[in-house]
């Protein structure tokens, strides 16, 4: 992304259709279309959290409470899900 002369320049991605997990191909094939568009702007904040809080955490924890997804370590949605499922089996 850039940002000059009062518009902020976006970059989109329109990916193929979903598999069969349903998930969207992200492999470099034809389907794929990116595209830069000009948006005007007079401020643009670019934000990025890869930090856990554990505040919440920290002040209810017992034996039947459990620390995971972003809170334990960010990282993406599959991750969380698996940890959880993972975190079931073994209660």
């Amino acid at each position: 992304m850039k940002y000059e002369d009062g518009k902020a320049y976006i970059e989109t991605v329109t990916y193929n259709e979903p598999n069969i997990r349903g998930r969207a191909f992200t492999q470099n094939l034809p389907g794929i279309r990116k595209a830069v568009q000009p948006v005007e702007a007079d401020t643009v904040i670019v934000s990025v959290g890869y930090a856990s809080d554990q505040e919440l955490y920290q002040a209810v924890k017992g034996d039947h409470v459990h620390l995971l997804g972003d809170a334990a370590s960010p990282a993406n949605l599959m991750k969380c899900i698996w940890s959880a499922y993972i975190l079931c089996l073994n209660i």
